[in-house]
């Protein structure tokens, strides 16, 4: 016998509810913490349910620490807790080895509930290719509402001011920051509710490598004399980005 859709399509006439055809929201609708922006094919999704046991976690500062936190969480029942040193230098961070996949355009997506006291947050993607250590990043300066790349001479660079997210009070802001493994330049940026374009920027090479490793890390500095807590949650990588 024949197999298939009914004769008249996919989807039927309903006067309730509406024809679902997209596995994404389906997942989503489930509890999946890829919702943002769902470009690129899933390697990591990770909502905190299972603990930190996948991440590493490190700091620098007086009264820096990491917690598995269990309130004003995005979502599910845990975030991250990174409580940035109140020294000099002072943050606190985690990051998660991936398996080298086959190059391609690499995306590395976080919610963050930023502290009166953040001095900024970053994203950082980072791979040693046999050759060379590759280190892509972008910060969001939250003192000065800009948002920066880290350009091919080791500087900070600016791409857009004036971008402004309440500190924490129960909001989440979500970034999300795209690079190409393979021409070793940035793709995109996405901030709340902005999309910039990075394709015409360069990422810096250091160290000569000889391991292939990709490595992901999400960072919260602090204002000096302060311990802020900045927390974390729905962190995805994603590979093949468009």
């Amino acid at each position: 016998m024949p197999h298939g859709t009914p004769d008249w399509g996919l989807v039927g006439p309903k006067k309730t509810t509406y024809g679902l055809d997209d596995l994404g929201e389906h997942a989503v609708r489930l509890g999946s913490p890829v919702l943002w922006d769902r470009r690129g094919d899933v390697l990591v999704a990770d909502a905190f349910d299972r603990g930190l046991g996948e991440w590493n976690w490190n700091y620098n500062g007086t009264g820096a620490d990491v917690q598995l936190w269990t309130g004003e969480n995005r979502q599910g029942a845990y975030c991250v807790n990174l409580v940035a040193g109140k020294t000099t230098n002072g943050w606190a961070g985690i990051s998660r080895a991936i398996p080298y996949a086959v190059r391609s355009r690499i995306g590395l997506e976080a919610s963050v509930g930023l502290d009166a006291d953040t001095s900024n947050w970053q994203w950082a993607i980072t791979w040693r290719d046999g050759a060379w250590v590759w280190d892509a990043r972008m910060r969001y300066d939250f003192q000065n509402q800009v948002l920066q790349y880290y350009d091919d001479a080791a500087a900070w660079q600016t791409f857009a001011t004036g971008v402004k997210v309440r500190a924490w009070s129960g909001a989440w802001s979500t970034g999300k920051l795209v690079v190409d493994l393979t021409t070793q330049e940035y793709v995109r940026a996405l901030f709340a509710d902005h999309e910039y374009d990075l394709s015409a920027y360069g990422i810096v090479k250091s160290t000569t490598a000889t391991v292939v490793e990709l490595t992901v890390s999400l960072i919260q500095f602090g204002v000096l004399g302060a311990n802020p807590e900045g927390k974390v949650d729905s962190v995805i990588v994603t590979r093949n980005e468009p």
